[in-house]
Protein backbone atom coordinates (compact mmCIF):
# COMPACT_ATOMS: atom_id res chain seq x y z
CA UNK A 1 0.00 0.00 0.00
CA UNK A 2 1.50 3.64 -0.91
CA UNK A 3 0.28 6.68 0.67
CA UNK A 4 0.64 10.45 -0.96
CA UNK A 5 1.86 11.63 2.43
CA UNK A 6 5.42 12.90 1.79
CA UNK A 7 5.80 12.89 5.78
CA UNK A 8 5.47 9.35 5.19
CA UNK A 9 8.82 8.75 2.91
CA UNK A 10 11.53 7.88 4.53
CA UNK A 11 14.78 10.79 3.73
CA UNK A 12 12.16 13.04 1.91
CA UNK A 13 13.34 16.40 1.02
CA UNK A 14 17.06 15.25 1.90
CA UNK A 15 18.27 12.37 0.10
CA UNK A 16 15.62 13.20 -2.81
CA UNK A 17 12.86 15.06 -3.50
CA UNK A 18 9.41 13.64 -3.27
CA UNK A 19 7.51 15.91 -5.90
CA UNK A 20 3.75 16.70 -6.30
CA UNK A 21 2.16 17.66 -9.51
CA UNK A 22 -1.19 19.39 -10.72
CA UNK A 23 -2.66 20.26 -13.77
CA UNK A 24 -5.96 19.68 -15.88
CA UNK A 25 -6.79 16.45 -17.24
CA UNK A 26 -4.06 13.47 -16.28
CA UNK A 27 -0.73 14.03 -15.61
CA UNK A 28 0.88 10.51 -15.95
CA UNK A 29 4.72 10.42 -17.27
CA UNK A 30 6.64 7.43 -17.31
CA UNK A 31 9.71 8.67 -17.45
CA UNK A 32 12.94 7.97 -15.66
CA UNK A 33 16.02 10.41 -16.16
CA UNK A 34 19.66 9.58 -14.11
CA UNK A 35 22.19 12.33 -15.34
CA UNK A 36 25.47 13.59 -14.80
CA UNK A 37 28.41 15.37 -16.12
CA UNK A 38 29.88 12.62 -17.67
CA UNK A 39 26.92 10.39 -19.28
CA UNK A 40 23.00 10.07 -18.62
CA UNK A 41 20.51 6.94 -19.19
CA UNK A 42 16.62 8.13 -19.71
CA UNK A 43 14.33 5.63 -19.27
CA UNK A 44 10.60 5.65 -21.08
CA UNK A 45 7.85 3.68 -20.31
CA UNK A 46 6.17 1.44 -17.35
CA UNK A 47 9.14 0.06 -16.63
CA UNK A 48 7.24 -2.28 -14.30
CA UNK A 49 9.79 -5.17 -13.20
CA UNK A 50 7.05 -7.88 -11.77
CA UNK A 51 6.19 -10.70 -13.34
CA UNK A 52 2.85 -9.57 -14.56
CA UNK A 53 4.42 -6.39 -15.37
CA UNK A 54 7.45 -7.52 -17.97
CA UNK A 55 5.46 -10.95 -18.67
CA UNK A 56 2.20 -10.32 -18.69
CA UNK A 57 1.13 -6.44 -19.34
CA UNK A 58 4.44 -5.97 -21.71
CA UNK A 59 5.57 -2.84 -19.04
CA UNK A 60 8.95 -2.51 -20.13
CA UNK A 61 11.08 0.73 -20.42
CA UNK A 62 12.89 2.38 -23.71
CA UNK A 63 16.07 3.23 -22.83
CA UNK A 64 18.68 5.66 -24.35
CA UNK A 65 22.17 6.56 -23.22
CA UNK A 66 24.18 9.83 -23.76
CA UNK A 67 27.95 10.72 -23.09
CA UNK A 68 30.04 13.51 -23.97
CA UNK A 69 30.65 11.13 -27.48
CA UNK A 70 27.12 10.75 -28.38
CA UNK A 71 23.93 11.62 -27.26
CA UNK A 72 20.56 10.65 -28.82
CA UNK A 73 18.25 13.24 -30.17
CA UNK A 74 15.37 11.88 -28.12
CA UNK A 75 17.32 13.14 -24.81
CA UNK A 76 17.46 16.96 -26.36
CA UNK A 77 13.52 16.65 -26.61
CA UNK A 78 13.65 15.50 -23.38
CA UNK A 79 15.51 17.96 -22.18
CA UNK A 80 13.01 20.73 -23.65
CA UNK A 81 10.16 18.69 -22.25
CA UNK A 82 11.48 20.05 -18.59
CA UNK A 83 11.94 23.39 -19.40
CA UNK A 84 8.22 23.71 -20.89
CA UNK A 85 6.89 21.38 -17.89
CA UNK A 86 6.82 23.78 -14.94
CA UNK A 87 4.60 26.40 -18.00
CA UNK A 88 1.81 23.35 -18.36
CA UNK A 89 1.89 21.37 -14.88
CA UNK A 90 2.11 23.00 -11.34
CA UNK A 91 4.64 21.80 -9.20
CA UNK A 92 5.35 21.33 -5.22
CA UNK A 93 8.38 23.09 -4.01
CA UNK A 94 11.63 22.31 -5.16
CA UNK A 95 10.31 20.47 -7.98
CA UNK A 96 10.48 23.17 -11.08
CA UNK A 97 14.30 24.16 -9.85
CA UNK A 98 14.79 20.17 -9.65
CA UNK A 99 13.26 20.09 -13.54
CA UNK A 100 15.55 23.12 -14.92
CA UNK A 101 18.83 21.49 -14.01
CA UNK A 102 17.65 17.76 -15.05
CA UNK A 103 17.20 20.04 -18.36
CA UNK A 104 20.43 21.82 -18.00
CA UNK A 105 22.39 18.54 -17.75
CA UNK A 106 20.92 16.90 -20.67
CA UNK A 107 22.09 19.98 -22.62
CA UNK A 108 24.97 20.48 -21.34
CA UNK A 109 26.01 16.48 -21.85
CA UNK A 110 24.92 16.84 -25.64
CA UNK A 111 26.80 20.47 -26.29
CA UNK A 112 29.89 18.88 -27.71
CA UNK A 113 28.40 15.29 -28.60
CA UNK A 114 27.57 13.82 -32.47
CA UNK A 115 23.61 13.74 -31.70
CA UNK A 116 22.69 10.27 -33.02
CA UNK A 117 19.26 8.35 -33.47
CA UNK A 118 17.58 11.34 -35.16
CA UNK A 119 14.60 9.41 -36.53
CA UNK A 120 13.35 9.08 -32.57
CA UNK A 121 11.36 11.23 -32.11
CA UNK A 122 9.71 11.90 -28.19
CA UNK A 123 6.33 13.34 -28.24
CA UNK A 124 3.96 14.22 -25.24
CA UNK A 125 0.70 15.97 -24.05
CA UNK A 126 1.80 18.75 -22.48
CA UNK A 127 2.03 20.66 -26.27
CA UNK A 128 -1.08 19.63 -27.72
CA UNK A 129 -2.82 16.45 -28.72
CA UNK A 130 0.07 13.21 -29.28
CA UNK A 131 -1.81 12.88 -32.41
CA UNK A 132 -1.03 15.72 -34.13
CA UNK A 133 3.31 15.48 -33.05
CA UNK A 134 2.55 11.89 -35.14
CA UNK A 135 3.27 11.35 -39.17
CA UNK A 136 0.64 10.48 -41.50
CA UNK A 137 0.59 7.46 -43.30
CA UNK A 138 0.30 4.96 -45.08
CA UNK A 139 2.74 2.82 -42.63
CA UNK A 140 3.18 -0.87 -42.94
CA UNK A 141 2.55 -1.89 -39.54
CA UNK A 142 1.08 -0.49 -36.26
CA UNK A 143 1.22 -2.57 -33.08
CA UNK A 144 -0.35 -0.59 -30.10
CA UNK A 145 -0.17 -1.77 -26.36
CA UNK A 146 -2.95 -1.72 -23.71
CA UNK A 147 -4.89 1.10 -25.07
CA UNK A 148 -6.35 1.68 -21.41
CA UNK A 149 -8.93 3.56 -21.57
CA UNK A 150 -10.82 4.26 -25.18
CA UNK A 151 -14.08 3.11 -24.64
CA UNK A 152 -15.18 3.69 -28.41
CA UNK A 153 -12.08 3.12 -29.75
CA UNK A 154 -12.00 6.59 -30.80
CA UNK A 155 -8.43 7.34 -29.91
CA UNK A 156 -7.23 4.04 -31.59
CA UNK A 157 -9.65 4.68 -35.19
CA UNK A 158 -8.18 8.21 -35.34
CA UNK A 159 -4.68 7.01 -35.09
CA UNK A 160 -5.39 4.15 -37.45
CA UNK A 161 -7.37 6.96 -39.68
CA UNK A 162 -3.91 9.06 -39.78
CA UNK A 163 -1.53 6.19 -39.99
CA UNK A 164 -3.12 3.75 -42.37
CA UNK A 165 -1.26 0.68 -41.56
CA UNK A 166 -1.25 -2.49 -43.64
CA UNK A 167 -1.38 -4.49 -40.45
CA UNK A 168 -2.68 -3.54 -37.35
CA UNK A 169 -1.90 -5.16 -33.84
CA UNK A 170 -3.41 -4.59 -30.63
CA UNK A 171 -2.90 -6.08 -27.52
CA UNK A 172 -4.99 -5.30 -24.35
CA UNK A 173 -6.57 -7.09 -21.28
CA UNK A 174 -10.09 -8.12 -22.05
CA UNK A 175 -12.17 -7.60 -19.14
CA UNK A 176 -9.49 -4.87 -17.22
CA UNK A 177 -9.05 -2.38 -20.52
CA UNK A 178 -11.96 0.22 -20.90
CA UNK A 179 -12.29 -0.81 -24.97
CA UNK A 180 -15.41 -1.79 -26.12
CA UNK A 181 -14.73 -5.07 -28.06
CA UNK A 182 -17.62 -4.60 -30.44
CA UNK A 183 -15.80 -1.79 -31.64
CA UNK A 184 -12.47 -3.47 -31.82
CA UNK A 185 -14.35 -5.64 -34.36
CA UNK A 186 -15.59 -2.47 -36.47
CA UNK A 187 -12.46 -2.44 -38.47
CA UNK A 188 -11.72 -3.99 -41.38
CA UNK A 189 -10.99 -7.38 -41.24
CA UNK A 190 -7.28 -7.36 -42.78
CA UNK A 191 -6.89 -5.80 -39.24
CA UNK A 192 -7.26 -8.64 -36.60
CA UNK A 193 -6.52 -7.22 -33.42
CA UNK A 194 -4.91 -9.78 -30.60
CA UNK A 195 -6.30 -10.17 -27.56
CA UNK A 196 -3.48 -10.65 -25.47
CA UNK A 197 -4.41 -12.31 -22.00
CA UNK A 198 -2.24 -11.51 -18.56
Amino acid sequence: MTTADPRATRNAGRTYLAGHAYCEGAFHPKLVVIAGPARATVAIGSGNATIAGWQGNAELWTVARANPRYCPQVLLDIAQWFTNLTSVVQLSRGVPEACARVAEQLATLATDATITDTDVQFVSSTTGAVLGSLPTGPVDELAVCAPFRDPAAAALRALVDQLQPTTLRISYQPGLTALDQSALQAFPQNWSPAARRS
